[in-house]
């Protein structure tokens, strides 16, 4: 998606929670160019500027400075759709980031999150914004604020206790008043920094999520993957996967391989990927993975065999492979599925 584009279902939190700050709902819809059809359908994605024109209405009608840190705080993964579901069975923190990545495009085009490992010690969940021309590009602070806090509260929740934060880094200006930062993040609050991101411990990003179904992941990431899809925003990344898939029959198919079969250069494939938000190594991963939680719902296929089938120099890799991707090994999920 090229236009500024925001889900409704995060408009419809900020409405809500503003009227529960005493503001106006209905004054504060008319003024932003709300509709009550656009709520009935939280799914569905609208003009960015309806969003900064709400965010703007909002803080006037509750006179909140800190409107969007405490929306962020009191946010449920509920409001992410389709999405929160694939979150919720992903086996820990970094897989669950590394999913919202590649289906951030149902839920806004005007910024997207990154894990970055910057030191030995520490890392990052950064917020990239993807244009200057976005709703939050034009008024950050509310926004991002908001987004940095919900991420706070939405992994707590994927982890049923509180989001360990070493620092949190703003790159708009400090507002007159930051206590109510502090208090939010549990963490020193550092403003007009390079970057809007999380600063924790990598061994946080590692927790597992505590009700994650390895059986149940593939299934809500097709229903994601189907929306995307639809909506136009899945051309090379579905294509790529459709290819790899045909290919990992003992072999382990090279992004060469690959853009051979789709009658282009493994350059340009490269370029194609990245402007879709993804890399060929993480969807060789992701593929690796659906295909062996789907040959081990096969009896007939040994697990040995799975991890010939899948490229894997010897069963000990796949068994590392797919503790990594599900929690669990490749003989435990068999019986429980």
């Amino acid at each position: 998606m090229s236009q500024d584009v925001v889900v409704v279902s995060f408009l419809r939190d900020l409405v809500f929670f503003a009227a529960s700050r005493g503001a106006d709902p209905r004054q504060l819809c008319e003024r932003a160019g709300v509709t009550p059809a656009m709520l009935a359908a939280p799914d569905d994605m609208v003009d960015g500027r309806i969003a900064g024109e709400l965010w703007a209405a909002a803080c006037k009608a509750t006179g909140e400075p800190d409107l969007g840190l405490h929306l962020g705080s009191a946010a449920h993964l509920s409001s992410l759709g389709l999405v929160a579901p694939v979150l919720l069975h992903c086996p820990n923190l970094r897989r669950a980031l590394g999913k919202f990545a590649d289906y951030s495009r149902l839920l806004s085009s005007a910024f997207a999150i990154e894990v970055v490992d910057v030191e030995a010690r520490r890392s990052a969940i950064q917020f990239v914004q993807i244009t200057n021309d976005s709703y939050i590009a034009r008024a950050p602070r509310q926004p991002m604020e908001c987004i940095a806090a919900a991420t706070c509260t939405g992994l707590g929740q994927l982890l049923a206790r509180p989001l360990k934060v070493l620092e949190v880094h703003f790159r708009h200006p400090a507002p007159a008043r930051t206590k109510a930062h502090t208090a939010v993040f549990q963490a020193p609050v550092h403003f007009a920094q390079e970057i809007d991101q999380l600063l924790l411990e990598p061994a946080e990003l590692e927790r597992p999520v505590v009700l994650a179904d390895p059986a149940m992941l593939a299934q809500h990431e097709a229903k994601a993957r189907a929306l995307l899809a639809e909506r136009g925003g899945d051309g090379t990344v579905a294509r790529v996967r459709q290819v790899l898939a045909a290919l990992l029959r003992g072999d382990l198919p090279s992004i060469e391989d690959v853009a051979e079969r789709l009658a282009t250069s493994a350059r340009s494939l490269q370029r194609a990927l990245a402007d879709e938000g993804a890399s060929f190594r993480e969807l060789l991963d992701d593929v690796r993975r659906d295909l062996a939680i789907a040959h081990l719902r096969d009896p007939a296929i040994g697990v040995a065999q799975i991890a010939l089938l899948l490229g894997f120099s010897e069963p000990s890799a796949f068994h590392r492979s797919f503790k990594r991707w599900t929690g669990t090994t490749p003989s435990q999920f068999r019986q429980r599925a």
